[in-house]
């Protein structure tokens, strides 16, 4: 659970300094790594993207789910910190697409 709430923070700080990261969880997770890595003193950069998923667990990362969950969380409780209009929409237009895709099945 401490786990999470750090993650939290972490990705709430992000977002705060960097709206880039507003925008893409993919880099937002990027950002996420490197500040976990870097407090372990590691440099994420150093490291494959290939070891970076297989060694996850050993590097300390959360799972990429933790960190979208979190920004989701953070962005609803504080719209100066959501993404702009136009990522918005699109994140709306997919969620709408998956919602009629899962009732498909």
């Amino acid at each position: 659970m401490n786990e999470l709430v750090n993650t939290k923070n972490l990705v709430a700080g992000i977002l705060k300094q960097d709206k880039t990261a507003r925008d893409s969880d993919d880099y937002l997770y990027y950002l996420v790594c490197k500040e976990k890595m870097k407090a372990a003193g590691d440099n994420i950069d150093g490291i494959s993207f290939r070891d970076g998923l297989i060694y996850r667990s050993f590097y300390g990362l959360p799972a990429f789910e933790t960190v979208r969950r979190a920004r989701q969380k953070i962005q609803a409780q504080n719209p100066d910190l959501c993404a702009s209009a136009d990522m918005q929409g699109m994140r709306e237009m997919k969620e709408a697409r998956f919602r009629a895709f899962a009732k498909e099945e």
